[in-house]
């Protein structure tokens, strides 16, 4: 928040905004943060940005309040400055004479009358950022300004007149100085005297006095408000500044700030900030001249030197760009001190570093190549290894550019090469430059040597902006923060002189490796197998966190979401309990299933291939192969089911292809215990619009929550007929059957739903397929808490490009979630290997029943062998 609001005042610096746009965003920024629930005056770390909603845990960072407060204090110094700061200005005249068709009429100055002349010309050739600017500008013009000539082109009894030469002065004090201030007192100066020459001029002199004084009303009324505005600003600005409580922060034992305080926990974090050198520093300044902590805090710091490059710098924690020069956008950096003698040797020490490496400088806290299960790139500090106390710091390197920008006013030629290097390296993008560009050989691409991470943090923005702000505009951010009274009497701290104190010098250095390009891909882990033999089966789990399926070889199993089991399950030995799908040649009326369960005939060729990302069954049955895919999607709780169709025969084949299985959507243990009452509260409907069915449990009570479950069939390839569907248990299987002969496949389903005693779900489509060709047919199950939610999926999936979208990102998420869980192949493998084991009564418990039988440990018995959750 606080970069936001520096960067519109920097926005407004550079005339990207207008004045008024930049007091708007502001009033509406502080509005926001007046309402949010605040500690001690400080605000929380998160908050639910739709509503503000306070977000657990609570905690409050001293390095963000601190950076917060000081960046306050300069906004409104920025504020103050903007009251008596022209409107309009020769610099701001430069801007626009670069749009096509704008063209200078006389000298650049700030006064009014050569903006209006420039503002009227009409520009039709201007790009579109050229019409916004004039735009903007027409617009202040237009609220502020006199529409009469008053100000520009007064008419001469102004001047020839004695009694109307204060007027005239005062319209040339106005036209010459166009700040909101000066523009406020001036108007209700000239109504005034406007007033007070109503009384005296002649009839033709009132008349114009009249025009003025109604033009002059509405004007002033708007000048006034904006330099209210302003004044309203600066006030709430430092109410916000003067309530936040930096000593509850403080450790008073070591006189040093804590990182932070826990709410939840009511205490403070034992770790503190013990380095002069550290993000920190811009607290400690603020709190130390607000009074707020006490002086000598700045001397307990930290100031153990190292030896880089032939030069000295204080010690970091992580040796990042952020600890060195992001206090130094709002401090100042006094030459031939201990912190400018830091500031020459870390940027020194950065391109010496990425020299050895060979690629652009500029490491500080970034994200890099790196996802969570939810493809978000990961974020932590990078550095310097001879400046940081971290260990680990040559492990990786990843290059960021705000660190050079923030480095610009201090090495501004060095920063300016390094950026073209960045851009040539593909760091441009439509918002600027990316986030960062990561080198570290474990993470990039195959047969690459760089993955960029095409993403824009704002606080990274920001910060490049406030250093662009004070590059170009003469550390215009620093001299606002050093115009405080209270930051001006604490300038004698940041004036320290470097220190004869000794080097510190790491006793093993970690070395410098050249980066080189990762020469192939990890081997994606694939387990295979023929026709199940013995037990446990040989099982696969697939899942986006939520929504899960586990399969067997034989093809059986279960879908779950969350603790609700979408398809009952039992741990049955004849695997007839899961999702299946049957195929019934109509020329031939043979019938087979897509995987070896429910059935158990032996094809042709049967081969089971479990991958990170999916489960493939594939065999082979006359003259016909059947292959089915099955994924989690990522984005959705829904699994996808595709059975590919391959007729290697001569002639065209008519295939009927049915789906089916029991929703129980229930816990598992509710519908071990009383499956057939469960089933009295499942009602199931078509949803004829989207080739599928739905299917609710009726809530028992006000407490039970709502259950759906949705599951649709889409075709690519010829169909033949409509879909046929059957929600009634009994007449898919008949009478004395079971799943592995259901009367069903020898006959028409019958379009049953509605409230039945024993529901199921299924759906049939009929294709054909000529000699050679091949269809697949997709199933799709999803489960949700309302009809609306499963509605929406039904549309989303009924397009079989939504299936295949799914396919990739499953593939994406898989290879992200192994990355971030550091799972080599061979561990994957072998957990994978232990799930039939757990899901099934597994005979090696018999063959060590006598190990088991002495292990009384509870679960904490496995935390000293370094087992956890976190570590499992």
């Amino acid at each position: 928040i606080g970069f936001y609001l520096l960067s519109t005042l920097a926005a407004r610096d550079f005339r990207f905004i207008s004045t008024l746009e930049m007091v708007d965003r502001i009033d509406k920024t502080l509005s926001s943060v007046e309402s949010m629930e605040k500690w001690k005056g400080h605000l929380y770390n998160w908050y639910a940005i739709k509503d503000l909603e306070l977000l657990r845990p609570r905690f409050v960072s001293t390095v963000d309040s601190g950076n917060f407060a000081s960046m306050l204090v300069a906004l409104a110094q920025g504020l103050r400055e903007c009251l008596d700061r022209p409107l309009f200005d020769a610099a701001s005249t430069q801007e626009l004479l670069v749009i096509p068709g704008i063209e200078a009429t006389g000298p650049l100055d700030n006064s009014l009358g050569s903006w209006k002349e420039i503002l009227a010309q009409p520009a039709n050739a201007a790009s579109p950022r050229g019409r916004r600017l004039l735009n903007m500008y027409r617009e202040e013009l237009a609220c502020l300004f006199p529409h009469t000539e008053i100000l520009t082109h007064p008419p001469e009894f102004l001047h020839r007149d004695m009694s109307f030469r204060r007027l005239a002065q005062l319209a040339k004090g106005a036209a010459e100085n166009p700040s909101p201030g000066n523009l406020a007192r001036s108007y209700e100066d000239m109504l005034a005297e406007i007033d007070s020459l109503l009384a005296e001029g002649e009839s033709w002199q009132r008349e114009y006095l009249l025009v003025w004084k109604d033009d002059l009303l509405r004007v002033a009324a708007a000048a006034k408000e904006l330099a209210g505005e302003l004044h309203r600003h600066i006030a709430r600005i430092e109410a916000l500044v003067k309530d936040t409580d930096f000593s509850a922060l403080y450790n008073s034992r070591r006189d040093l700030f804590s990182i932070g305080y826990s709410v939840d926990e009511e205490k403070l974090i034992e770790s503190n900030y013990d380095l002069l050198a550290s993000e920190a520093r811009l607290t400690s300044y603020l709190a130390i001249v607000q009074r707020q902590v006490p002086a000598k805090h700045w001397h307990k710091q930290g100031r153990a030197l190292v030896r880089v490059e032939g030069t000295r710098a204080l010690v970091s924690w992580s040796g990042t760009m952020f600890e060195y020069l992001m206090p130094l956008l709002l401090m100042k950096n006094y030459t031939n001190t201990l912190l400018a003698e830091t500031v020459e040797s870390v940027i020194s020490a950065q391109r010496s570093y990425a020299k050895k490496r060979n690629v652009p400088w500029g490491v500080s806290e970034s994200a890099y190549y790196a996802f969570d299960y939810r493809l978000n790139y990961q974020y932590r500090a990078f550095g310097i290894p001879d400046l940081g106390l971290k260990r680990g710091l040559a492990d990786d390197m990843v290059v960021s550019p705000y660190s050079t920008l923030l480095a610009l006013p201090f090495a501004p030629k060095a920063a300016i090469e390094n950026i073209r290097q960045l851009l040539a390296e593909g760091m441009g993008g439509k918002y600027g430059l990316f986030e960062a560009v990561d080198y570290t050989p474990e993470r990039v691409p195959a047969k690459k040597n760089k993955a960029v991470v095409q993403s824009y943090f704002a606080h990274h923005q920001g910060m490049s902006l406030i250093s662009l702000a004070n590059y170009l505009n003469d550390f215009a951010m620093v001299r606002r923060f050093h115009n405080d009274p209270r930051v001006r009497a604490g300038e004698l701290m940041l004036q320290e002189t470097p220190s004869l104190q000794p080097v510190l010098t790491k006793q093993i250095r970690e070395p410098v490796l050249q980066l080189r390009a990762k020469a192939e891909e990890e081997r994606e882990v694939v387990r295979s197998f023929g026709l199940p033999q013995g037990m446990p089966p040989n099982c696969h789990l697939l899942s986006n966190g939520s929504y899960t399926v586990l399969l067997t070889d034989s093809g059986s199993g279960y879908s779950r979401n969350a603790q609700v089991q979408v398809s009952r399950w039992r741990e049955n030995l004849g695997y007839k309990y899961g999702t299946f799908i049957f195929i019934k040649s109509l020329n031939t009326d043979q019938v087979w299933s897509a995987t070896l369960a429910p059935f158990h005939v032996e094809p042709d060729f049967y081969r089971v291939r479990f991958f990170q990302d999916r489960a493939s069954f594939f065999r082979e049955t006359a003259n016909f192969d059947t292959k089915t895919e099955v994924i989690v999607s990522t984005e959705d709780n829904a699994e996808i089911r595709r059975v590919t169709l391959t007729n290697h025969g001569t002639k065209e084949a008519s295939l009927e292809i049915t789906s089916f299985f029991e929703p129980a959507l229930s816990r598992q243990d509710s519908d071990l215990a009383h499956p057939a009452f469960n089933n009295l509260f499942v009602q199931t409907e078509p949803v004829h619009e989207h080739n599928g069915l739905l299917a609710f449990r009726r809530p028992r009570s006000e407490k039970d929550p709502s259950l759906f479950v949705l599951h649709l069939v889409t075709v690519e390839g010829e169909s033949v007929g409509t879909v046929q569907y059957e929600t009634d248990r009994g007449k898919f299987i008949g009478r004395g059957k079971d799943i592995s002969c259901p009367a069903a496949l020898h006959q028409p389903l019958t379009n049953t739903s509605g409230q039945v005693l024993d529901p199921v779900m299924s759906l049939r489509r009929q294709i054909k397929l000529g000699p050679g060709q091949s269809a697949a047919v997709t199933f799709v199950t999803a489960q949700g808490s309302s009809r609306t939610e499963m509605l929406k999926l039904a549309g989303k999936y009924s397009d079989p490009a939504a299936g295949q979208r799914a396919f990739d990102m499953a593939y994406t998420r898989s290879l992200v979630e192994r990355r971030f869980l550091n799972l080599s192949p061979q561990l994957l493998a072998a957990s994978q290997q232990a799930i039939g084991h757990l899901v099934f009564l597994s005979p090696t418990r018999r063959q060590y029943e006598e190990v088991i039988a002495r292990n009384t440990l509870a679960q904490q018995g496995l935390w000293a062998q370094g087992i956890s959750g976190d570590n499992p």
